[in-house]
């Protein structure tokens, strides 16, 4: 099953060749981002995402409370 709507042959563009080579580019650019097992490039925008999400709500939870045990210095190197 094709990504595609058109084939190359039905597209107005005038180097069909190049098209080709873009479609073929673009398709593992598109597994890179979805299928690749170990590197899938989502799941690592998603867990960067999420630190940073987790980061921000212990900080602002810290910053509402100077007296919490999250001002602790041990907590603040880690």
């Amino acid at each position: 099953m094709s990504r595609y709507s058109f084939s190359v042959e039905e597209c107005d563009v005038e180097n069909k060749e190049a098209l080709r080579e873009f479609r073929k580019l673009r398709d593992k650019w598109i597994d890179w981002l979805d299928d690749d097992e170990e590197h899938a490039i989502w799941q690592v925008l998603s867990d960067l995402v999420w630190n940073e999400v987790a980061f921000n709500t212990l900080a602002s939870v810290a910053d509402a409370d100077p007296g919490s045990a999250l001002n602790n210095p041990l907590i603040l190197d880690a």
